[in-house]
């Protein structure tokens, strides 16, 4: 298998995940030497969007062309594990749109841990 091309949205993500037609100036084209797995993916994917903190939690939706002819009819799936990017992959392959798009969201932990049970200092 040679190069695989992924396209990776972070901005409006209704407008991409309702088929919009402008151009998205926040689009990364993710280019590997070969079919990426999961794992990888996530990790260029945090790269490349500077998302690099381990408490944040990166969350991907694959979009896909499910219409006939001129009837465009956007599915999205989420992308949360190998056997899901596997099945996306498959899915994609088998439209007659073959593009890989993804659309990625970063979730913030913003869950504070105090210990309550902690004695205060002297």
């Amino acid at each position: 298998m040679g190069r695989t091309c992924v396209f990776v949205h972070h901005g409006d993500k209704d407008a991409i995940l309702k088929g919009n037609i402008e151009p998205d100036p926040d689009e990364l084209d993710m280019v590997f030497d070969s079919s990426p797995s999961y794992a990888e993916l996530l990790q260029q994917v945090r790269k490349d969007l500077n998302w690099m903190d381990p408490s944040d939690i990166i969350e991907l939706e694959g979009r896909h062309n499910v219409g006939f002819g001129m009837h465009i009819r956007w599915k999205t799936m989420r992308v949360n594990s190998e056997q899901r990017w596997v099945a996306y992959k498959e899915t994609v392959a088998e439209s007659l749109d073959k593009a890989l798009e993804l659309f990625a969201t970063k979730k913030v932990d913003s869950s504070l841990h105090l210990d309550l049970n902690r004695n205060p200092s002297p």
